[in-house]
């Protein structure tokens, strides 16, 4: 205090938003001076800040675990203050603790699928033992292995006191261990007595991503039955996942127009579960229940947190004759990385711009042309409907286009895959249309048209 005034310098940290005064006084009004070397600052910039968008590709992705973030309720160590730890304080575990998890509550979701490595931070009193003090592993919980997703977990370190350089000197120990796409993972610091034991952190490095052959070996024993096949039974079976903001594509009043054999109709949502991915809700997602279906609707669904085993269903159920429509938006095709592995075989389109592949038109797409194959007459196009945002893909070669905008912008493709077909709408419900004009999901004539490329081949 000066006088009345509290002085407050604040030290010289690199960016910082918050500042907690705790004074025995009044709270002061605010009035900040800068010194001179303050005057020519810039604003941070958002890679200074953390915000910038990680290519996670390039192995960009690291996570810092601070141990006193999670809980002791095992009472096996307790947070104590240490000057030398990361975060200023530690896990201590003495002789006395109970042979348990120094923490609980230790989870994370690395954000692909792929190979990692985790350092753990430890130090101990005493490195002249030759006896086990931690073990060290990283677990895999949450997976569903009825999806075909099988346990993910590394090896087992156990570190002695010999193997610490110093004593009372924090060192690194390495556990590397892989990601799948299904589940969550654990740290796993398991206290085994015979020496005081601190643990600061453990940081988490992303290295590189799965391949394909990852997966197929990952999923290697998920096949289909012996028996499976699909049957005809007179009827159109259509299996329609909902994901988000699915009811603007008014896929309802499109199967009431669908001509030819009845429809029956099966509804199933995507549900997120924090730490484990997407699930399917309302139908059982398995072989025999999957090859009874004659379409499959994917509304905007997040495929890359269905996983590789739901992609082989679907995969072998269209080489099989079955088809497959899948409506664009956030959550789909090359957006997000979402339909980045297995899929690009299946897709009538090429995803050459992920995981940013969904941009505003610089001009609305204006529906023009359709195709013979769908039996529509453009002249349905005669009041102005456009997309505002799309994905920005490519016709494969071979691939149909069912639909195109008046710039020749392929909005509706369709390609052959084994005796099936794959439908890709590559428009999304984004943004608001330009005067004048009507949002597709908007217009009269959009469920007819969507009818035809649900219609049975």
């Amino acid at each position: 205090m000066e006088g009345n005034t509290l002085v407050l310098p604040v030290p010289p940290l690199g960016h910082w938003s918050i500042l907690i005064i705790e004074a025995d006084a009044p709270t002061p009004a605010m009035d900040w001076t800068l010194t001179r070397e303050e005057t020519n600052l810039k604003p941070p910039s958002a890679a200074d800040l953390g915000l910038a968008a990680v290519n996670v590709q390039n192995g960009q992705w690291k996570k810092t675990c601070e141990a006193e973030n999670y809980n002791t309720q095992f009472q096996v160590a307790e947070l104590v203050n240490d000057l030398d730890a990361s975060g200023g304080a530690a896990l201590h575990a003495t002789p006395e603790s109970a042979h348990w998890y120094m923490t609980t509550g230790t989870y994370v979701s690395p954000p692909l699928p792929g190979k990692y490595m985790a350092t753990f931070r430890l130090r101990v009193a005493d490195n002249t033992s030759d006896q086990p003090v931690v073990s060290l592993q990283m677990v895999h919980e949450g997976f569903q292995p009825e999806l075909g997703a099988g346990l993910l977990v590394s090896k087992v370190l156990e570190i002695k006191g010999t193997d610490f350089a110093k004593p009372n000197i924090y060192q690194d120990f390495q556990v590397p261990f892989e990601r799948g796409d299904s589940g969550y993972n654990g740290l796993a610091c398991v206290y085994l007595g015979n020496a005081d034991v601190w643990w600061d952190k453990a940081e988490l490095e992303f290295l590189e991503p799965w391949t394909t052959a990852d997966f197929e070996k990952y999923y290697e024993e998920f096949a289909p039955p012996a028996d499976l096949k699909r049957t005809d039974n007179g009827q159109l079976d259509v299996l329609h996942v909902r994901g988000p903001w699915n009811r603007l594509y008014r896929v309802d009043e499109a199967l009431v127009k669908v001509s030819g054999a009845p429809v029956k109709l099966t509804d199933a949502y995507t549900q997120i579960v924090a730490m484990q991915g997407i699930k399917i809700n309302g139908f059982k997602f398995d072989w025999n229940s999957l090859y009874q279906q004659d379409l499959l609707i994917l509304n905007n669904v997040e495929t890359r947190q269905l996983g590789y085993g739901p992609y082989k269903m679907i995969s072998k159920w269209v080489k099989d004759g079955g088809n497959l429509v899948i409506l664009g938006g956030l959550y789909t095709l090359g957006q997000g990385y979402n339909m980045r592995t297995g899929w690009p075989e299946l897709l009538p389109v090429e995803m050459p711009d992920m995981p940013y592949e969904i941009k505003k038109c610089a001009t609305p797409a204006r529906f023009g042309e359709t195709a013979p194959a769908l039996g529509l007459s453009s002249s349905a196009w005669a009041a102005p409907t456009v997309v505002i945002y799309r994905h920005m893909v490519r016709v494969k070669p071979g691939a149909e286009v069912l639909l195109s905008g008046t710039d020749n912008e392929p909005l509706l493709v369709r390609g052959q895959y084994g005796q099936g077909s794959v439908t890709a709408f590559t428009g999304t419900t984004l943004g608001t249309a330009p005067p004048g004009t009507t949002p597709f999901w908007k217009f009269t004539a959009w469920p007819t048209l969507l009818a035809a490329a649900l219609k049975r081949r």
